[in-house]
């Protein structure tokens, strides 16, 4: 098997499951024998809004953090940048975009940096909908798109008129399994406490609620 560069950006270090998702990628694609390096920038620049100016965002937390992944056994190399650009990025064969907020600098890299390739695990417009035109615009970049679910396929796709390619997350089995079951007493309800509309969040609150009262369990959020 030919062994390949992969570049991945990524907005941040921060902990959450999306990013597990795309370290747990990369730690693959080493374990392939491919060389990975994900990119971390301090400063973004965000596609021109609707008012035609262009945003600037940086990430104070990004240099605060520099490299270190503290939550995650990470097997891939990790460079803080100052920001997208030919001159901080290394010539790859495939780069992956992973966020709306990136996309667009992505794009505009380089042939050299690495094929185009766009992850999106999420629709990323917030409760307010004030970043709806941006984020359906990084759709219509023409990068390579996948993403982990049928209903954001069909989303993305109908948005940007090309095909989207559908893989679905895994899991790694030897990661739950216990020789021994155990059982919580009181017994337990764990929760993603995210308070994003588009999460479920009052809902869950509502079948918790009655779950607690009828079995008088313990729930953590």
């Amino acid at each position: 098997m030919k062994k390949i560069k992969v570049n991945i950006v990524v907005p941040s270090l921060v902990q959450g499951g999306g990013p597990r998702v795309i370290f747990s990628y990369a730690n693959y694609l080493v374990e392939q024998g491919h060389d990975v390096v994900v990119y971390v920038p301090i400063l973004y620049v965000w596609p021109k809004m609707r008012n035609g100016k262009i945003n600037w965002k940086t990430s104070v937390g990004n240099f605060l953090r520099g490299n270190k992944l503290k939550w995650f056994d990470n097997k891939f190399k990790i460079k803080l940048i100052f920001k997208i650009s030919d001159f901080y990025i290394r010539d790859s064969d495939i780069i992956m975009a992973t966020a709306w907020q990136t996309a667009q600098s992505v794009y505009d890299l380089a042939d050299s940096k690495g094929k185009k390739v766009y992850f999106i695990q999420g629709y990323e417009v917030n409760d307010e909908g004030t970043n709806k035109i941006e984020v359906e615009d990084s759709y219509k970049l023409g990068m390579n798109m996948f993403t982990i679910a049928n209903w954001l396929e069909e989303l993305v796709s109908s948005v940007s008129e090309q095909k989207v390619k559908v893989i679905h997350n895994w899991t790694r089995d030897e990661e739950f399994i216990r020789e021994e079951k155990q059982i919580n007493n009181p017994r337990s309800i764990i929760m993603l406490g995210n308070t994003a509309l588009h999460k479920g969040w009052s809902l869950g609150l509502e079948i918790l609620k009655k779950a607690q009262e009828k079995y008088n369990c313990r729930i953590i959020l």
